[in-house]
């Protein structure tokens, strides 16, 4: 399982207040240490370099920065700090590549190639893909580019993410499970966690 908060709404600049982190680690982290399922804690989806690195001592087992109006090179460049900055910690590491469409934004499907040589360079231990899958899809069904999805897997030796759960059917969960070799998240169709001894795993940390 996979649980969390999301890092772009918690550190809008238009909050009436600031949020104070080190409260949603600790009460993130208690609800994952319960748990009787292997379970992920993710501060999601932050474009902001400093949320992103105090969340990694603030309680959470998984962090994410995404930025799409980065460059590739500066995310690139940004990714490959904060997962050096993660591993001190026992801190897994997600990224992106591609990017998902969400209202009237097309999006961009994830090329497979730079992928590959995204997750040999930066060290990220999980990859969210664009194969079809979008964001906050809350009503009908949304169809996977199932080949392109093994295309990137056969280029990527991490576990790969999908995010957008709401438009996915569940039919389409159990076909594309073994390309992400048991390892996958979706926000409301939720296969397994962290595998076995990753450092993204908050039962043994």
């Amino acid at each position: 399982m996979i649980v969390g908060f999301n890092g772009e709404f918690m550190s809008h600049s238009g909050r009436t207040v600031v949020e104070r982190l080190a409260l949603y680690g600790a009460l993130g982290r208690t609800a994952a240490m319960a748990a009787t399922v292997p379970c992920g804690f993710i501060f999601n989806e932050c474009a902001q370099d400093e949320w992103t690195e105090r969340a990694i001592t603030a309680g959470f087992n998984l962090v994410m920065l995404a930025d799409p109006a980065a460059t590739p090179e500066d995310y690139a460049r940004r990714v490959t700090r904060l997962t050096g900055i993660a591993r001190k910690h026992n801190v897994a590491v997600e990224a992106e590549m591609g990017e998902l469409p969400y209202g009237h934004a097309a999006g961009s499907p994830t090329d497979p190639a730079a992928a590959a040589e995204f997750v040999k360079a930066t060290g990220v231990d999980l990859l969210a893909v664009s194969v079809g899958n979008v964001h906050i899809k809350l009503s009908g069904e949304q169809p996977l580019d199932l080949k392109h999805l093994a295309a990137i897997r056969k280029r990527v030796d991490v576990p790969l993410v999908l995010h957008g759960g709401t438009g996915i059917a569940a039919r389409l969960v159990a076909r594309s499970h073994p390309t992400w070799r048991d390892e996958g998240k979706l926000w409301h169709v939720l296969e397994t966690a962290i595998p076995e001894g990753h450092p993204g795993r908050a039962s043994e940390q």
